[in-house]
């Protein structure tokens, strides 16, 4: 398979590009950086080519490869352990470290077969015309040019609504965006979904963050790790309580020119037209035991310049 020669210089983790890339893998963490030119989640081995990485926390990740194959890696026991998910052929993605989408649009999705081996198996769920996902919720294709948001209860997949002119769907509770460019939330009780105050004009949605047309970042939502990106945090113990800096309402973030960004749960990254990559929120870890930290306003991501992409 021939290798990519675009360098990509983005340091989200959680999408890596899925055009095949070529990827040295070396002992690493889950949310560490590995590398100022290519980040993936890696492993003691060889260059691999490697379609999409999911890390999950510090205790492992699942990787896609180029031949379809997807491989859960795991802290177990001392040491990392890797087990290939048996029955998934033909995939198109993988949705979070539990549930990938075929070329089909068929979900499926794997849990451990019992036991100590650590071996997974796939089954499919019944959810076709999957055009978005955004773990744990799905946008299917329905008739009449409308959507419907899927979530799952155990292992079988339940419908929430139908919703009209959807863009995108990202995740963070649940968001969607429109073609209008309004932003509509929901979550897992949700019969419709409702649509967030003082946004407007939003272009890219990314987990409790958005783009306007004039390339501001607006986030709201938790601000455990300081993913506000407005100097605030709040602790757990202060978490939507007396003293805490979240927010429900959108709240501006002190950078311009912004145009793409990308997030986590924890982690907020924007992508300037001049290229210069940003991040706030919960910081790497640099090892598996050393304790989280937040970087509360948007810091210059050192050592890059001129990137191209997020990924």
């Amino acid at each position: 398979m021939k290798k990519t020669t675009k360098k990509k210089t983005g340091i989200a983790l959680a999408a890596v590009a899925l055009a095949a890339v070529a990827l040295p893998l070396v002992h690493s963490y889950a949310q560490r950086f590995i590398d100022t030119s290519i980040t993936a989640y890696s492993f003691e081995g060889d260059t691999v080519q490697v379609k999409q990485v999911i890390p999950y926390y510090d205790s492992g990740a699942a990787v896609l490869y180029n031949d379809d194959s997807v491989y859960l890696y795991q802290n177990k026991d001392g040491g990392l352990v890797s087990s290939r998910v048996e029955n998934l052929k033909n995939i198109r993605a993988l949705a979070d470290e539990t549930h990938a989408v075929t070329n089909g649009r068929m979900l499926s999705l794997w849990g451990p077969d019992g036991g100590t081996s650590y071996a997974y198996s796939a089954n499919k769920v019944s959810l076709t015309n999957i055009v978005g996902e955004a773990a744990p919720y799905y946008l299917t294709q329905a008739a009449g040019g409308n959507f419907e948001v899927y979530t799952f209860t155990a292992d079988s997949a339940e419908r929430l609504f139908t919703v009209g002119d959807v863009k995108a769907i990202s995740t963070s509770g649940g968001i969607l965006l429109k073609n209008d460019g309004t932003v509509w939330s929901f979550d897992q009780n949700s019969s419709a979904p409702r649509q967030i105050s003082g946004l407007s004009g939003i272009e890219a949605i990314a987990c409790g963050a958005a783009l306007d047309k004039n390339g501001t970042v607006w986030t709201w939502g938790s601000n455990v790790t300081g993913r506000l990106g407005n100097g605030t945090s709040c602790t757990a113990e202060t978490h939507y309580g007396p003293g805490c800096s979240c927010s429900e309402t959108p709240v501006k973030v002190s950078l311009s020119n912004v145009k793409e960004i990308w997030g986590s749960y924890g982690k907020l990254y924007a992508l300037t037209t001049g290229g210069s990559l940003y991040q706030w929120g919960e910081a790497d870890p640099s090892g598996p035991d050393s304790k989280l930290s937040c970087i509360t306003e948007p810091q210059a991501v050192s050592g890059l310049s001129g990137v191209k992409e997020v990924f």
